[in-house]
């Protein structure tokens, strides 16, 4: 992969110094023409919903205003009571003074189509066309009883269609007397006058103007007029409503799903909404005609300056720079140098002049320097043949106990390249502290030299043995400098020095228990068979538990007597051709007994294996001994699991338990005679098995941990 060249980097570092800020410019600028041609945008709208608002007040007031004063003078209280329950449908029904004060009414508010008055026994007239039918109830008029609920000040109510075909709403308010609803009066106008000033406001392209009631029906929408009292839900336009989850006014501005930008107002008094409806490809097509130029002229002269600056980076920078790289690269070549010449008086003459001396003074010291790396690298050599093929670990430490070099034999106990322990202290390697102090006083001369045996775990986690020897290196001062260890492994010699101290015992105890057995079972015998006669004797008597409690010693002691016996090294056995898992089958009917009465679980996991030459009776007493011991080490519910298999040309035999381990402590002494965690156990029944395995020139393994304990024996005896 090719290396990016200092004019590289250069140019494409000036060009993100450029370009970023173009980039962020060009959003700033678009954001900022965005935002005012949308501000433009919204204050053509609220210019439009002003004269809306404007024209329905010009309607409205006067209609409030007339309403109010008609509802409280005094003629009209009497002509409701003039009415009364008459439905008039003549004005020859009427009084002239009464009929008088109603065509008053209706010529002083020239927007009203027509009058009507409801009174509160269901009398009805309605001016000037004097409409009535008998079935025709009033008071059931959804008006009527928005002007009771709104008791005492004029309600406009929904906008309706007229008989003769036109949209009018109405204005309603209550008619009192002595506190009394006397009835209702009702002006109502049409909407055409106000649909005519709507088509006269013009609010750009494609754009219109919607105003709908409190109920959302649309009063006036010039551009679709035969949306005229549909709801904007009917219309599924319910934008126009811009209303939130719970149906409140949620604000002024929202888009909808067809490209459109909407701007709501509400109008006071009546609680009607005017939307002015905007076409967004407009929005954009404006924002767009502002950008284009700005953004054109923007990026001319970027180029401008970038073309600039490349021009005086080549000829102050990049051609400066070619000149010590060409320098210095016919150095590392090896080949003539030619002194570097930069005729500008600037840092880079400065920096060539630098360059020119210090390549003199490298040369004068070149031969100096190769004497002495050759030198070094005949030490390196001679040193490293030396370490890295001892057989011991050999590590250099200095005085803070930190890796200076260690050996690939460490990294092989380690489980980690030897380099990698390099800078690290020695107690993080895995040594023990002991070691660390013997280290520290060698260093502070507290000793001169230090020899030891300690505990190092190997990459398996095994705990082996090595016997130290500490030697400090002392520097031209005679202070210690460094440390040099030299570990010798004598791992297999604890080993067998631990294995002969075990056969030591066994044979011992073996040599114990052929010698005494027969002659303490006989006066054994003869004493529990007459304690058994005086049990019989005394039947009923009070010494009975006496005597059970002294059969039953007897009996343990029997057992234990047995069990010398099995850990006997010169002990016979006869040995027979069968098959492992024969000899699993016959007793686990046993096992499996004992595991249910415990309320524990037994598994079997036989594989397929060959025929051994094994002593049946011993196998039993070695599998009945694991499978016990697994099975008193779980709590309830437990699962023993006895499995065999063929591996690398040996039988498996595998015990495991679920159990919860066994200490560290007891782990190591396993297999020793008198070594058991049980409250009553004899500490032989362990012992036993492993007399058993040596006698058949089989080797067992334990693995315990907080899940279990895994007894393995490894059968090298296998037929063909």
């Amino acid at each position: 992969m090719r290396k990016p060249s200092i004019k590289g980097l250069f140019m494409f570092g000036v060009f993100l110094a450029c370009t970023i800020p173009f980039i962020l410019g060009c959003l700033y600028v678009q954001m900022m023409v965005a935002d005012e041609t949308r501000q433009d945008f919204e204050k053509t709208a609220f210019d439009a919903m002003e004269r809306v608002a404007a024209s329905v007040n010009n309607q409205l007031q006067p209609a409030n205003h007339l309403i109010s004063s008609f509802a409280k003078d005094e003629r009209t209280v009497q002509l409701f009571g003039a009415i009364g329950r008459r439905i008039i449908a003549d004005s020859s029904q009427l009084a002239p003074e009464e009929y008088q004060h109603i065509m008053v009414a209706d010529q002083v508010y020239r927007e009203s189509l027509h009058i009507a008055l409801v009174t509160n026994t269901d009398g009805y007239i309605r001016y000037p066309d004097f409409l009535a039918k008998p079935e025709f109830d009033p008071r059931k008029q959804d008006w009527y009883r928005q002007a009771v609920m709104n008791r005492g000040r004029p309600y406009i109510t929904e906008p309706h269609l007229q008989p003769d075909g036109e949209y009018a709403v109405s204005v309603v308010h209550t008619v009192e007397q002595d506190n009394e609803i006397a009835g209702v009066v009702e002006f109502s106008w049409g909407l055409r006058t106000l649909q005519q000033e709507i088509e006269k406001i013009d609010i750009g392209e494609n754009g219109y103007i919607v105003v709908l009631s409190q109920q959302g029906k649309i009063i006036a929408c010039p551009k679709h007029p035969e949306w005229l009292l549909q709801t904007s839900y009917e219309l599924n336009v319910p934008e126009l409503m811009y209303l939130d989850r719970q149906g409140n006014f949620a604000g002024r501005e929202a888009e909808t799903g067809n490209g459109e930008l909407l701007y709501v107002d509400v109008l006071p008094n009546t609680g009607w909404k005017v939307v002015a409806v905007f076409d967004k490809f407009a929005l954009s097509k404006r924002v767009g005609d502002r950008l284009y130029p700005i953004l054109y002229i923007y990026c001319a002269v970027m180029l401008c300056v970038l073309l600039f600056i490349y021009l005086l980076a080549q000829k102050k920078v990049i051609e400066p720079i070619r000149y010590l790289i060409n320098g210095a690269q016919a150095i590392t070549d090896g080949s003539s140098y030619v002194p570097i010449s930069i005729r500008a008086n600037d840092e880079f003459s400065v920096l060539a002049n630098t360059f020119n001396k210090m390549i003199h003074v490298l040369k004068k010291n070149t031969d100096k320097v190769v004497e002495q790396n050759l030198e070094i690298k005949k030490r390196e050599r001679e040193f490293k043949t030396l370490v890295e093929n001892a057989q011991d670990i050999i590590f250099r430490l200095s005085k803070n106990s930190n890796v200076v070099y260690a050996n690939p034999v460490l990294g092989n106990y380690t489980g980690m390249p030897s380099r990698w322990l390099i800078g690290r202290h020695i107690q993080d390697c895995g040594f023990s502290s002991l070691f660390a102090s013997t280290v520290r006083n060698i260093v502070d001369g507290k000793a001169k030299d230090g020899s030891l045996e300690i505990e190092l775990l190997n990459k398996s986690g095994e705990t082996e043995y090595f016997y130290a020897h500490i030697i400090p290196e002392y520097n031209d001062s005679q202070t210690v400098e460094t440390v040099l260890c030299v570990l010798r492994n004598v791992t297999h010699k604890r080993l067998m020095e631990k294995e002969m101290l075990r056969l030591d015992r066994l044979n011992i105890i073996g040599e114990i228990a052929a010698a005494i057995a027969h002659e303490v079972r006989n006066p054994m015998t003869t004493v529990r068979g007459f304690l058994q006669l005086l049990r019989k004797k005394e039947r009923d008597g009070e010494r009975q538990s006496f005597y059970d409690l002294m059969i039953e010693e007897l009996d343990r002691a029997n057992e234990i007597i047995t069990e010398f016996l099995s850990l006997a090294r010169n002990k016979t056995i006869k040995l027979n051709t069968m098959n492992l898992n024969g000899i699993i089958d016959a007793i686990t009917p046993l096992i499996r007994a004992d595991a249910l009465m415990t309320n524990r679980r037994l598994r079997l996991e036989l594989g397929e294996i060959p025929d051994l030459e094994l002593d049946a009776k011993e196998i039993r007493q070695l599998i009945l001994n694991l499978a016990r011991n697994g099975l008193e080490a779980m709590t309830s519910g437990g699962t023993l699991t006895i499995s065999t298999c063929e591996e690398q040309g040996s039988v498996i035999l595998k015990v495991s338990d679920q159990g919860s381990g066994i200490d560290p402590k007891v782990l190591k002494n396993l297999g020793m005679p008198f070594i058991t965690t049980k409250e009553n156990g004899t500490g032989l029944g362990l012992a036993v098995c492993y007399s058993i395995v040596e006698r058949h020139q089989a080797r067992i393994q334990v693995e315990s941990g907080s899940g279990g304990t895994t007894f393995c024996i490894r059968f090298s005896q296998v037929l063909a």
